[in-house]
């Protein structure tokens, strides 16, 4: 909680910790879409995924983080990255750097456990991964980073927090990562 202008009260993020059950979501094949945000050597890299079931959205995420870093980088933003990779809530990937073979591997499992309608990727360190998966026939596509798309995906999140309509399992790096957006308003809105 450390943004000094948060995107929503922690408290209604909170709210919205119901359970995210997987194993259901599967076996119902519910409708699933991904969105991918590759990291540099710095950032985490992750994997989003979305339901929309009954008027309720569940979210889950796979993070990524490389293995040699796991300490170093949990010292330097506070929290415990070893830890979270413990308890299966970082996906650890061996080396110093994100291993993009796991992260697409990945992919491709949850691709054929659910029920995938689109692999939505910020093109910026993604071309090589899209071109692979979009040849082997995953439904992989381009979502630039930009207030085009994004202003109004982020209204709707921010819609669904606020009306109590999203459950995220209480992932606390999902949290975490929450806690700790800051807000910038442009002349658009």
């Amino acid at each position: 909680d450390q943004s000094t202008s948060p995107f929503v009260d922690m408290q209604v993020w909170d709210r919205c910790a119901h359970e995210v059950d997987l194993e259901d979501l599967e076996a119902r094949q519910v409708p699933c879409w991904i969105g991918v945000d590759l990291s540099k050597n710095e950032d985490l890299t992750c994997a989003v995924a979305c339901w929309h079931d009954q008027g309720q959205f569940h979210l889950w995420p796979w993070f990524f983080c490389p293995e040699d870093n796991l300490r170093s980088r949990g010292e330097r933003h506070g929290v415990d990255y070893a830890d979270w990779a413990r308890q299966g809530f970082i996906i650890p990937t061996p080396g110093n750097t994100v291993d993009l073979r796991m992260v697409e591997d990945t992919l491709r499992e949850l691709c054929a456990r659910f029920n995938v309608r689109e692999l939505a990727f910020d093109p910026a360190y993604a071309r090589v991964m899209m071109a692979s998966l979009a040849e082997d026939g995953f439904p992989a596509v381009e979502m630039r980073q930009g207030w085009v798309t994004m202003a109004p995906a982020v209204k709707e999140l921010e819609r669904v927090i606020l009306a109590g309509d999203l459950r995220h399992g209480g992932h606390p790096v999902l949290r975490w990562n929450m806690g700790n957006i800051q807000v910038e308003t442009d002349k658009a809105g």
